[in-house]
């Protein structure tokens, strides 16, 4: 019984070995042939195949890798020449920019000068109150003209139209704002402003007038730019006058300068040695930035022998 026992069981325990051995594995079943396959050592023609198909990969790969590459060239030389002829656009644009800007300031100079040309026989008249309407205007302009000139010289002016300019923003209607007084002859407006031109304020009637050249605003913004140059001609007590277009003449030694822009008379002025050492230090006086429309009201300076002015006179 013992013998029938143990035969049996070494019996069992090759049938479990054997079904052991046919229990699928992960990539296959794992066979004797398997092995023998799997142990077989490469040959010099399997390993000639394997880099037959690496070959072969890497060369469609370096196919494609060169298309592209070429298509880049070919982008980039694209680029590259568009960008010559956008510079060489860009070159012949700044030149024609630079030409249209010089021939526009020489327009500009032109229109200006013509505005200036037809404004040479007007008087500006700063200080007339609003409550004198424009049907009042001709004879208080008569009645000023008589107190500043011969009664004779002041009859035969010839006045072509006078009327008022409109005010500047918001502004009180009671303030005053300028006449201007547009004659027939230069002759009539330069005997008046010759008979004005030691009175810095006018007093008639109560009220203080000034008188001045009917200008452009351009002029006017460019004749602000030279106030540093005419300040040191004042100072100094040299002669000078503005002429056209757009140009300020200076008497010096018997010679006369004409200066167009504020570095032309610092450079005058310097040569000329009427400025001081420290004055020459601080350099070319600055342009200020005006802005004519933003200017403060014009306040006359009252002449203290006069009575206070009322405004509703």
């Amino acid at each position: 019984m013992a013998d029938l026992h143990a035969e049996t069981s070494s019996e069992e325990e090759e049938t479990s070995m054997d079904a052991l051995d046919e229990i699928p594995q992960a990539g296959g079943l794992y066979t004797e042939s398997s092995d023998e396959e799997n142990n077989t050592p490469a040959t010099k023609g399997d390993i000639k195949s394997l880099l037959r198909d690496i070959r072969k990969m890497f060369q469609a790969d370096l196919a494609i890798l060169r298309e592209d590459m070429l298509s880049l060239t070919g982008r980039l030389k694209a680029a590259e020449e568009t960008s010559a002829h956008l510079k060489a656009e860009q070159t012949t644009l700044a030149a024609e920019q630079k030409r249209l800007s010089a021939s526009q300031a020489t327009m500009t100079l032109k229109l200006t000068e013509c505005e200036d040309r037809s404004r040479s026989k007007n008087i500006k008249i700063r200080g007339i109150p609003t409550t004198i309407d424009k049907n009042e205007l001709p004879q208080y302009v008569g009645r000023l003209l008589q107190q500043i000139l011969p009664h004779k010289q002041a009859k035969n002016i010839l006045v072509d139209n006078i009327y008022r300019i409109r005010r500047q923003g918001r502004q009180p209607q009671q303030a005053s704002s300028d006449i201007i007084l547009q004659l027939v002859t230069h002759l009539d407006k330069t005997a008046i402003m010759a008979a004005v031109r030691d009175l810095p304020v006018l007093a008639f009637e109560r009220h203080n007038l000034t008188f001045y050249n009917d200008l452009s605003k351009p002029t006017m913004q460019w004749r602000q730019t030279m106030r540093p140059i005419t300040s040191v001609l004042r100072r100094k007590k040299i002669p000078y006058r503005w002429g056209t277009p757009r140009s300020l003449q200076i008497t010096a030694e018997g010679i006369t300068h004409t200066m167009h822009s504020p570095e032309e008379g610092q450079l005058f002025l310097t040569q000329q040695g009427f400025l001081t050492q420290r004055e020459v230090r601080r350099g070319s006086p600055r342009r200020p930035q005006w802005d004519v429309d933003n200017i403060a009201p014009f306040e006359p300076r009252r002449d203290p022998h006069q009575p206070e002015a009322n405004p509703g006179d």
